[in-house]
Order: structure tokens, then sequence, then C-alpha cells
């Protein structure tokens, strides 16, 4: 979700300009700083190529109809190919961390545990991320509930 990367961002920017503020330049300084760069990198891959990928994921859907549009509403600000993207780029984002961290030998424990909690904090907000996106998207493919009949009109 793009709102939970920019969350993400600020809070990691805001731990960066803490260590700053106190004259602390500790490796997770940069750590932090490669996982912005990251996320962000991931925010703009996920928005590339946009109509390529999205009108093959709006055909597997099978919407359409006379005018192309069928009754399905307004469409979504950020298409759900660009929002799997984004979660992928994200993914790959932890990924990395994980990797850089169990590689960074001069790290206190203190350190390596704060940052564990970060990462482990990141994951599971992916999941539930990923989670709301499949709930967005099994809702969006599944036929409007009928209406009850209206014992008050005669039926026809």
């Amino acid at each position: 979700d793009f709102n939970a990367s920019h969350q993400r961002i600020d809070t990691l920017a805001q731990s960066v300009i803490d260590n700053y503020r106190r004259s602390s330049l500790d490796p997770t300084v940069l750590m932090r700083e490669r996982e912005i760069a990251n996320i962000l990198q991931a925010l703009a891959q996920s928005l590339e190529n946009n109509n390529d990928d999205d009108s093959e994921f709006k055909d597997q859907q099978g919407g359409g109809g006379a005018g192309g549009k069928g009754g399905g509403g307004p469409q979504p600000l950020i298409p759900p190919a660009a929002q799997l993207r984004l979660l992928q780029g994200l993914q790959k984002t932890i990924y990395d961390s994980t990797r850089e961290l169990s590689e960074t030998e001069n790290l206190t424990t203190d350190q390596k545990t704060n940052r564990v909690g970060e990462i482990g904090s990141s994951q599971k907000q992916l999941v539930n991320l990923a989670r709301e996106l499949l709930k967005k998207l099994q809702q969006g493919n599944q036929p409007p509930p009928k209406q009850p009949n209206n014992p008050d009109q005669p039926s026809k």
C-alpha cells in the first residue's frame, strides 16, 4: 500500500534524523537510509509501465460488456497490478535489510535487537497489506449482492 510505504519512510527518516541530532553515525543509520532508498525505488517501479500490465490484468478479470466499463464502479487510484508490484518490491527490501543485518558484524546487541524489531514490524505490516489487497481483489470479482424482494411490491 502506498500510504503504508510513505509512513514507513517517515518512520525510518525520523530515526535517521534523531541519530544525526545526537551526532551518532552507527551502522544502523546507513541501513535505514538504504531501506528508504529501496522503498522509494519500489514505489517508482510499481508505477512504471502501468498501462501495459494493467490492461492485461483487466482482461483477466473479464470485465466489460457494451461500452467497455461494465458496472464495476470507479476504478482505484492505484491499479491492482501496481499495488502487487509494490508489495513485491517491499518484500525484496525486507529481504535485503535482513541479509544486510546478518552480514554486519560491528553492531551491538541492542542495535541488532532494535533493527530485528524494525524489520519484523515491516514484515508484519507487509503481510497485513497483502491480506487487505487480496480482500479488495476478491470483493471486486464478486457479483453484486441480490436485492431482496420488497414484500410491499407485487411480483411480476
